[in-house]
C-alpha cells in the first residue's frame, strides 16, 4: 500500500447471522496509520485510519430466493477496492480543523453537529461534505487516499 503501516492484533467475533450471537473469535491483524492534525489552539489526538480490505461479492438475490424483490435482480459481481477509514467517528475538533482548510469543491460548516462538545462526534453532514472532508485531509497530509 506504499505506506509505513503499523498493526495491532484484534480478536473480532464471528457472528452467527441467524442467531445474531458470537460463535468464534479469530486473531486478525489490523493495519493502520495515524493522521496527525496540528491546530494552533488545541492538542488533538491523531485520527487512526484502518485498512479495510477490498474484495468481490455477489450483489442482489438469486432468482430462487423466497420473498425476493424484482429490484434485487440481476445478481451480479461487485468489486470494492481496499480503502482506509477512521477507526472511530470524527470528533468535532477534528472536523473544525479540516473545515478551516482551503476548499476543494464545497464549503464546510465549521460546526454542523446538533449535539455540541469537543468529545462528541460530528453529525448532520451529507455524503458530499464527508467526501470534501476526506479530500481536504488527503491533500493536507499528502496521502492520496
Amino acid at each position: 500500500f506504499g505506506r509505513d503501516l503499523q498493526w495491532y492484533r484484534s480478536y473480532p467475533p464471528t457472528i452467527d447471522p441467524m442467531a445474531q450471537l458470537p460463535i468464534a473469535k479469530h486473531s486478525q491483524k489490523i493495519h493502520y496509520f495515524e493522521e496527525l492534525l496540528h491546530p494552533s489552539n488545541l492538542v488533538l489526538e491523531p485520527i487512526k485510519m484502518v485498512l479495510i480490505l477490498g474484495g468481490t461479492f455477489d450483489m442482489g438475490s438469486p432468482e430462487t430466493e423466497i420473498d425476493r424483490f424484482r429490484s434485487e435482480s440481476p445478481q451480479h459481481p461487485v468489486t470494492i477496492p481496499s480503502f482506509f477509514m477512521s477507526e472511530y467517528p470524527i470528533l468535532q475538533p477534528h472536523w473544525l480543523e479540516v473545515a478551516q482548510m482551503a476548499q476543494i469543491k464545497r464549503k464546510l460548516d465549521f460546526s454542523p453537529a446538533h449535539f455540541k462538545g469537543t468529545d462528541r462526534p460530528v453529525e448532520n453532514v451529507s455524503w458530499f461534505e464527508a467526501v470534501e472532508f476526506c479530500q481536504r485531509l488527503s491533500r493536507e497530509s499528502g496521502r492520496i487516499l
